[in-house]
């Protein structure tokens, strides 16, 4: 039993769904402003917003704060505009098509959350918790699992590159803030106590990756002292190089611009004039 105080548990809890809100928002921005989300992996993303649509379930039926019901709506919003940038930049999808998929997602998952809600709140009246200790813990293991995908691209790069520094350190003001809140309620939630300390220690486990393997963000470099391009389909020369990504531009039919990842010596990102977008590459 703890001291019930509904004004701290608003405060502390409207604080950390503000910080929750935004936490996304760096990386969108950083996959914009680079295009390129090389090192973010798209299940991270897609596992965090679907289990934003359980948790969003969950705090609702058990009516807890309301900005604690706002936030996993928001986080997972973002969540998925954050993978369709996947799709768009790794994956070569169109605008038009990781566009639609994001709508067509976002319907299907507001049906299915409503149904849940109604779902859960039926058990309740019938005197069972079980369904609704199953979404807590669901949502719980699937952000937790989100993490996997993460942890094996910062393996495979060596380095931590592609995401943002800010949305981890947020994510775990936001995580913090929540589980203060959870101690001013007359009842604790196990469930959500669990899910905001557990996403705080894996974000931070992140942060000291950042720190010890590296980290790849800085912007191309340019070089110009590439031999042209020969016959109907340009060859570029794999550089073997140390340090930032490098941008290379050849003498090609479109005047592409290429930028290499010279960990891996894999051409990657690159715009091409002609098509007007920008689209990945793989030259032996």
């Amino acid at each position: 039993m703890f001291v019930q105080n509904e004004m701290a548990e608003y405060i502390l809890a409207s604080a950390g769904a503000a910080f929750w809100i935004v936490t996304i928002i760096p990386q969108i921005v950083k996959s914009y402003k680079t295009k390129s989300t090389e090192g973010l992996s798209p299940w991270l993303m897609a596992l965090w917003a679907s289990s934003s649509l359980f948790f969003g379930s969950y705090v609702i039926a058990e009516k807890l704060n309301v900005a604690i019901q706002v936030q996993p709506h928001a986080f997972g919003t973002l969540c998925m505009v954050s993978w369709a940038q996947c799709c768009y930049y790794s994956r070569h999808w169109s605008a038009r098509e990781a566009a639609g998929t994001l709508l067509a997602i976002m319907a299907i998952a507001g049906a299915f959350e409503t149904t849940s809600i109604f779902s859960l709140w039926y058990g309740q009246l019938k005197g069972t918790e079980v369904p609704l200790l199953f979404y807590g813990y669901f949502s719980t293991a699937l952000t937790i699992v989100g993490f996997i995908p993460q942890f094996y691209e910062i393996y495979r790069l060596r380095q931590v590159k592609g995401i943002s520094l800010i949305l981890f350190c947020v994510d775990i003001t936001g995580g913090t803030l929540s589980a203060f809140a959870l101690f001013f309620r007359e009842e604790l939630d196990i469930v959500a106590l669990i899910t905001y300390l557990g996403v705080a220690s894996l974000d931070l486990l992140i942060i000291v990756l950042y720190f010890t393997l590296g980290h790849s963000d800085a912007p191309p470099h340019s070089i110009s002292n590439l031999p042209p391009a020969s016959g109907p389909r340009s060859r570029l020369s794999m550089l073997q190089t140390q340090g930032a990504q490098m941008e290379v531009q050849a003498d090609s039919p479109v005047s592409s611009k290429w930028a290499l990842t010279p960990s891996t010596g894999t051409l990657v990102e690159g715009f091409t004039p002609m098509t007007g977008r920008s689209e990945k590459r793989f030259f032996p």
